[in-house]
């Protein structure tokens, strides 16, 4: 009955890995051997890990074996990683056996990672492919026999991962009658989002119990509150954004009744829309949508850090930016160019830095509308509206100077500082690397085919206006300039590049290639998802008791208990208390950041807005409570409350021992 049985033909890389799986194997018994017989001379403790335990020995003929795991560090003391899976200490009492075996999760983790992303290369495009089931599965024996105790939630998901992308590559023809079926389809999409919403909410709702990652959102929302008090934004408090985003920030403080962990939701939801968007932005109906899956599961990895996790006007930004080019290049509605030019209206409002993505949406349209200018002068028909009948608004009301500060005075001035972004850009880089190696290959190889693409299509006079990958690269490009013209380095800067960059996946030539795209994306999001699940899973436990605990807000608390009333207030620096108190910043400027702007500031003296030496000024007014600094000459007139029962290290992310300086006027 074998006569007729294909013959197996080995290549010499796979015999050289059947000899040494063999020589292992020997090992491994002849070590168990050893063990038996001496276990039975000696009562002693082992000394240096001198033998296995395969996890299938679970008793001996007079012993009951009582097996316990001991972490053992590998690095730097390498020599351990021979005591991996071994016994490193035992002792018998009353004919118990109690045995410690040495365990490294982590390093058998990148053991496991490492073998199968080595033997996926090497079946993928060298060896023979029907070969792999034999070899991937004395790997994986090998390790989960020796390794066994070592082993945890991401060891079998790498076990799992790499085979099933392996056998799906090579069966893919199966699967594109089931993959064109419209109901499943649907029903992909569906499983895809709720993917991504699990995602998202597992890296975003981990800082939760940090009552401020970054101040400019405390900003927002203290400039936001002057709408409830009868003004117009920007009227009599001051944020270098547009009107549009406090307009945003105040409706969702009263949808959260004033409460600060509603806002934060929000902001995540806000983020989460453009997930979905850049989701049906690359879908395309033709093909498999784990494409879109990748691309929109990699942008939440770029944005999963604790850097991002705060409500931006970025984010607001690109939300109107991604709804804008999805209008444009999915709908056929004969209005598309001129609702695209309200939504990017919107996103000008929001951030005014984004104006500079009309570089590449001009283009955009001229290409798509087949070089026809009159859908360009749609676009900005839409656009400008919405900025004249703003400003129309702001005119009648005698604020048209407020408006113009904020929307075109400061950027001018702004512009013109001096530009430091490359030392920040490799300080993100770096720390992106350390914060996880596959998201910053994944960036640099996503960045790198956007621009690739980009000059090919334009060498090519005819792909040039008809493939949309040279939209993307365009955008993306256009998203490099904003963070160059930011000129300031921070990482909300890089927003927009995040988003875009990841369009880069759609064009990455080869099926293979591409596949080991989505194992590097896949395998990233499991090792980030494993760090914030934790954090996360107490978060949601204490949900109701998160913002119970934020210091700022306890200290608030205190103070509404003296009766401040409508007594002046001049905050500089946990500005928070301001939104809590629901009281204005005796100073027009409400960013404690915004006093060392020379760029700024010289706007602000310009139109009267404030004084020269602003900070000076209001101390010498003496308000009747400050917090922040208070210089000497006026400080025994204050009684500094005392704030020190209420610190705690989640108050600031980035500062876990900032303090609350709060000063009363003793009269």
């Amino acid at each position: 009955m074998f006569k007729n049985a294909p013959k197996v033909n080995f290549h010499k890389i796979e015999k050289l890995f059947l000899a040494f799986f063999l020589i292992l194997i020997i090992y491994q018994f002849s070590s168990y051997y050893i063990f038996t017989n001496e276990l039975n001379n000696h009562d002693n403790k082992v000394e240096d890990c001198s033998y296995f335990l395969p996890f299938v020995i679970n008793n001996f003929d007079n012993y009951e074996i009582i097996k316990q795991n001991k972490d053992i560090y590998v690095f730097p003391e390498i020599k351990n990683i021979l005591c991996l899976g071994k016994i490193v200490n035992y002792e018998i009492q009353n004919n118990i056996l109690y045995v410690d075996i040495g365990t490294n999760s982590k390093f058998i983790n990148l053991l496991i990672l490492s073998s199968q992303v080595v033997l996926f290369f090497l079946y993928s495009f060298i060896l023979r492919k029907e070969n792999y089931k034999i070899i991937n599965f004395l790997a994986i024996s090998f390790i989960f026999i020796n390794y066994i105790q070592s082993l945890n939630v991401i060891s079998y998901f790498y076990f799992l991962i790499f085979p099933v992308i392996f056998l799906y590559i090579n069966n893919s023809l199966d699967y594109i009658n089931i993959l064109s079926d419209k109901n499943f389809s649907l029903s992909l999409d569906i499983v895809f989002i709720i993917f991504l919403f699990v995602s998202f909410c597992i890296v975003q709702f981990s800082s939760h119990q940090y009552e401020t990652i970054d101040w400019d959102i405390n900003a927002y929302l203290v400039t936001s509150q002057d709408i409830g008090r009868g003004n117009l934004p920007l009227e009599n408090q001051f944020e270098n954004k547009p009107p549009l985003l406090f307009l945003l920030y105040f409706l969702f403080s009263l949808i959260a009744k004033g409460n600060l962990l509603p806002i934060k939701i929000l902001n995540d939801l806000i983020l989460f829309l453009s997930v979905i968007t850049l989701y049906f932005i690359i879908k395309n109906k033709d093909k498999f949508r784990f494409e879109a899956f990748s691309g929109a599961l990699l942008f939440i990895l770029l944005t999963s850090n604790y850097w991002f996790h705060p409500g931006f006007s970025e984010i607001y930004s690109l939300f109107f930016l991604s709804i804008c080019y999805l209008n444009l290049i999915k709908t056929k509605n004969k209005y598309k160019f001129f609702i695209s030019g309200l939504l990017f209206s919107f996103s000008t409002l929001v951030n005014i830095g984004s104006a500079i993505f009309l570089i590449g949406f001009t283009f955009i349209i001229f290409m798509i509308s087949n070089r026809r200018f009159s859908k360009i002068i749609q676009f900005y028909i839409g656009l400008i509206i919405v900025h004249l009948l703003v400003l129309a608004f702001y005119f009648l009301n005698g604020l048209a100077n407020e408006y113009l500060i904020s929307t075109l005075f400061i950027p001018i001035s702004y512009s013109q500082t001096e530009i430091s972004i490359f030392s920040e850009l490799v300080t993100f880089l770096t720390s992106l690397f350390e914060y996880n190696f596959f998201v910053c290959i994944l960036l640099f190889v996503t960045a790198i085919n956007n621009v690739a693409i980009l000059i090919k299509n334009f060498f090519n006079n005819e792909e040039v206006f008809k493939d949309s990958s040279t939209y993307t690269s365009i955008l993306f490009l256009n998203s490099c300039l904003f963070y160059y013209a930011a000129a300031k380095g921070y990482y909300h800067h890089l927003f927009f590049i995040l988003f875009f960059v990841t369009f880069g996946i759609i064009t990455i030539p080869k099926s293979n290639y591409k596949i080991l795209i989505y194992i590097a994306v896949l395998i990233s999001s499991f090792q980030i998802f494993s760090f914030y699940i934790p954090q996360t899973i107490t978060n949601l436990k204490n949900i109701n008791e998160l913002e119970n605990n934020y210091p700022v807000s306890k200290v608030s608390d205190v103070i509404i208990d003296k009766s401040i009333d409508n007594d002046v207030i001049f905050s500089t620096d946990n500005i928070l208390l301001l939104y809590y108190l629901d009281k204005p910043n005796s100073s027009y400027i409400v960013h404690p950041a915004l006093y060392n702007y020379q760029e700024i500031s010289i706007v602000l003296e310009k139109y009267k807005k404030i004084q020269i030496n602003e900070l000076t000024y209001q101390l010498r007014r003496l308000p009747k409570l400050i917090e922040g600094d208070i210089t000497d000459d006026i400080k025994n007139k204050y009684q500094k409350l005392d704030t020190e029962t209420f610190l705690s290290g989640n108050i600031d992310f980035f500062d876990r021992e900032k303090t609350i300086e709060i000063f009363i006027r003793k009269d």
